[in-house]
Order: C-alpha cells, then sequence, then structure tokens
C-alpha cells in the first residue's frame, strides 16, 4: 500500500513539476515572440511548424547483394515542418498557433496532474473513484480531439490557401496536410472509453454503498 502510494504521489509531483515548467517555458516564449515582433517588425524572421506532405519524383539507383540494379525515378516523401517569414501577418498567425499548442498541451499536463494527484490522495482515504476525474478524462479525450481537428484545420488552409509555388530541387512540389495525424483519434477514443470504464466504476461504487 506505501508503495503504491509513493508511486502515486512521486507520478504526481513529477506531473507538477512539468506543469510549472511548462507554464514557464509558454511564458518565455511567448513574450520573446511578443517583443521580437513589436521591435523586430519586418527585419525579425518567425518559424511556424505545420505538417505537410508531399511526393516528388527523382533519379535513385541502387544495387542488390545479388548484383541486381535499378536505375530510374522513384517517388520520394517529403515532408515539410518548418515556414519562414517576415510577413508580420504571418507572424501573429504563427504567434496565435503557438498559444493554442502550448495552451492545450499545458491544460493536458494540468489535467493529468489534477489526476494523479487526486489519486494519491483518494488512496490514503480508500476511495477510488471520483467523478471528477471522470469528467477530467473525458476533457483529456475531448481536448485532444480539438487539437487534432485544428492542427488539421490550419494545415488544410494553409496548403491549400497561403502556400503557393513550393519548388525544390527546381521541382514544383504540391503539398497536402498530413491526414495521418487523425490516427490520433484512435487514442482520443481509446481515452474516452476509459473515461466511460471508470464511471462504470463510479456506479458499481454507489450501488454498493446504497445496498450495505
Amino acid at each position: 500500500m506505501k508503495k503504491n502510494n509513493s508511486l502515486l504521489d512521486f507520478i504526481s509531483t513529477l506531473f507538477t513539476i512539468g506543469y510549472y515548467i511548462g507554464i514557464f517555458v509558454l511564458g518565455g516564449i511567448l513574450l520573446t515572440s511578443i517583443v521580437k515582433i513589436a521591435f523586430g517588425m519586418e527585419g525579425y524572421p518567425m518559424k511556424m511548424d505545420f505538417l505537410l506532405d508531399s511526393f516528388i519524383e527523382l533519379p535513385a539507383s541502387y544495387k542488390y547483394y545479388d548484383g541486381d540494379q535499378f536505375s530510374g525515378s522513384i517517388q520520394v516523401g517529403v515532408s515539410l515542418h518548418e515556414f519562414i517569414t517576415h510577413d508580420l501577418k504571418y507572424k501573429l498567425f504563427g504567434l496565435f498557433d503557438q498559444i493554442i499548442t502550448f495552451g492545450i498541451g499545458i491544460l493536458h499536463l494540468k489535467l493529468i496532474k489534477d489526476i494523479f494527484y487526486s489519486l494519491s490522495i483518494s488512496k490514503k482515504k480508500e476511495e477510488f473513484f471520483d467523478i471528477i476525474n471522470y469528467k477530467r478524462i473525458r476533457y483529456i479525450g475531448f481536448l485532444l480531439i480539438g487539437y487534432i481537428f485544428y492542427e488539421l484545420t490550419v494545415s488544410i488552409c494553409f496548403s491549400v490557401v497561403f502556400l503557393e509555388d513550393f519548388t525544390l530541387m527546381d521541382k514544383t512540389v504540391n503539398y497536402m496536410p498530413e491526414f495521418s495525424e487523425l490516427g490520433g483519434l484512435i487514442t482520443a477514443a481509446v481515452i474516452l472509453i476509459i473515461a466511460e470504464v471508470y464511471k462504470a466504476g463510479i456506479e458499481l461504487k454507489e450501488e454498493s454503498e446504497l445496498t450495505v
């Protein structure tokens, strides 16, 4: 029992430290970006992170161990993660994206921190199920779903509306959003299922208490 409590206390402390470090890092990044945008204006380039994918045909050759070889062109997947801009409106757009991305990340950390802290307290009181933790777990799942669709929407807008005439090795590249991010919906679904299982545990506990 003590070892389990110690583990929960340790995990709770770990996420608490991570939460406050995240707030500090977010504050530093946002403050730095705001100062550079305000005082650097057009002279300060800003990096924006949006995950886009495409394929281009490139000349290639390779040889097998038994001597067979290939020479020609192949399709190569090219992922684009970073954009650099000097335009003020794109800088503000990038700053807004930073706020959303880091903000959701910190909110996730806070919810996880609160869950483990609550579990640590509940363990000591031998009260293992709490309706508040059920709501927290659901919030994590819905936040993840919201963030996935936010990222997908931003990537679609950026690749379709804002990005134009991208060239790589003298070849025109048509980038599209990274739809593999939708795989995160499976993780979100698992989290929501866990929340419902947790809720079922709460209902069983309440039924047993009423029976007694």
